[in-house]
């Protein structure tokens, strides 16, 4: 007897990242690390923590992890220095951040991919509360 299983599922993984996240849309996947196992069912995702070596799954919608495949970033409550992060991957370009009020900020909505990094940076900063001043590659965030 043969059984074949099928699993679509999202892999978010990057050497910069303390984590490393597998979050399920279908299917059924067994996720081991550092001898620890969990498995997951549809609309949850499991965090390997790098640093400390912890393994533990949590309620997640899974969809929206896998939304980058079709053009959007989805954020549900992300500080505005994780979606920095993930701008840089998709743009190719370096941020610094000069600014206290970065690391208080949330945002949930989502983000097509297809806008210019301008488009970007006017969509996130509706209250125009920052300034962003490029050279070259590298962007300086900055309070205005």
């Amino acid at each position: 007897m043969v059984i074949n299983t099928i699993a679509e599922f999202n892999l978010r993984y990057y050497l910069e990242d303390q984590s490393t996240e597998v979050s399920l849309i279908d299917g059924g996947v067994d996720v081991f690390a550092n001898n620890k196992y969990v498995r997951l069912k549809p609309d949850e995702k499991a965090i390997y923590n790098r640093n400390t070596g912890d393994l533990y799954s949590e309620t997640a919608d899974s969809y929206k992890s896998a939304l980058w495949t079709t053009g959007r970033l989805s954020f549900v409550n992300a500080s505005f220095l994780d979606i920095l992060k993930d701008i840089e991957r998709k743009y190719n370009i370096k941020i610094h951040v000069d600014s206290q009020k970065v690391t208080n900020e949330y945002f949930s909505g989502s983000i097509d991919l297809n806008m210019s990094l301008q488009e970007v940076f006017n969509f996130i900063d509706v209250d125009k509360k920052y300034r962003f001043e490029q050279s070259g590659a590298v962007i300086t965030l900055r309070d205005k």
